[in-house]
């Protein structure tokens, strides 16, 4: 290793250190007029600490992205501004993620207000929704593109993770998990991150590779996406009938017993995993 290559490392740990340092800054203006940030978490609130975890993970996930891709730049100035740029770019990803979680997913909380009486269950759900953005977006940064197709397959994942959320939401049929979410069912806030958490793995890989149209393109993801949040539903059906046979999945939202539901999420997100191992090898 050289003494550029060397250099290169150093200094992007110290832009990657300022971008978190800006991150939690974000943070505390995001959320200024419910709680104080690390205040809260000094305070031992779970909720809070949920959703700032998150984003620092979102944030290191998307920047590890930027470190596996070469650089187009054979300069360090050059590979500097551009991993400054991407940094920045990440982070208004990141903001327009906890936006589309408030505003779309979780529309029935207010988002701050319940992060700040402590209300794990959505800080459950935001973590799930920040890690998986971080996810999309770094597999939007992989591969051959240009900035507009980063950005609107980044805005694809969004949709698609509000559809997830939606989807799983309206198969429960009896039951509201947001409505459960603002009341503080954590079982209800497992539940629907580990869904949101899948579909972000099968997202992820649906966008990842070189851009090489949009019709196609968008059209793959879309089919594999269908297809991806089809078996996630196809394995929760079989979990609920092999392992909890008297009883049905949202029985046990309702009657907030949290081991049952660790079960199922952790099989769903093992069948994202599978499908993104099959559709790899493939």
């Amino acid at each position: 290793m050289n003494t550029q290559a060397l250099l290169q490392i150093a200094t992007n740990v110290v832009i990657y250190g300022v971008l978190f340092g800006i991150g939690r800054e974000i943070l505390k203006l995001y959320g200024r007029k419910a709680y104080g940030g690390v205040d809260q978490i000094m305070a031992n609130n779970s909720a809070v600490a949920l959703r700032n975890a998150a984003f620092y993970g979102g944030l290191g996930i998307s920047l590890a992205a930027m470190l596996v891709e070469p650089s187009q730049y054979t300069t360090i100035y050059g590979a500097i501004a551009e991993a400054s740029l991407w940094g920045v770019g990440t982070l208004a990803m990141l903001v327009i993620a906890l936006f589309v979680n408030d505003t779309f997913i979780l529309w029935k909380c207010r988002n701050n207000e319940q992060l700040a009486a402590g209300n794990v269950s959505v800080g459950l759900v935001e973590a799930a929704c920040l890690l998986g953005s971080g996810m999309i977006i770094a597999a939007s940064l992989m591969g051959e593109g240009s900035v507009l197709s980063t950005i609107v397959f980044f805005l694809i994942g969004q949709v698609l993770m509000v559809v997830t959320a939606g989807f799983f939401e309206l198969i429960t049929r009896r039951l509201y998990v947001t409505k459960e979410i603002a009341e503080g069912n954590v079982s209800a806030g497992i539940y629907l991150g580990f869904k949101i958490f899948a579909g972000s793995l099968i997202v992820a890989n649906a966008i990842r590779g070189d851009f090489t149209g949009w019709v196609p393109d968008i059209q793959a993801t879309l089919i594999y996406y269908a297809i991806g949040v089809a078996l996630l539903w196809a394995a929760e059906w079989l979990i609920d009938l092999l392992y909890l046979p008297n009883i049905e999945v949202e029985d046990i939202v309702e009657q907030k017993k949290i081991a049952p539901v660790l079960m199922v999420g952790g099989a769903t997100v093992a069948t994202a995993l599978i499908v993104t191992a099959v559709s790899v090898a493939l």
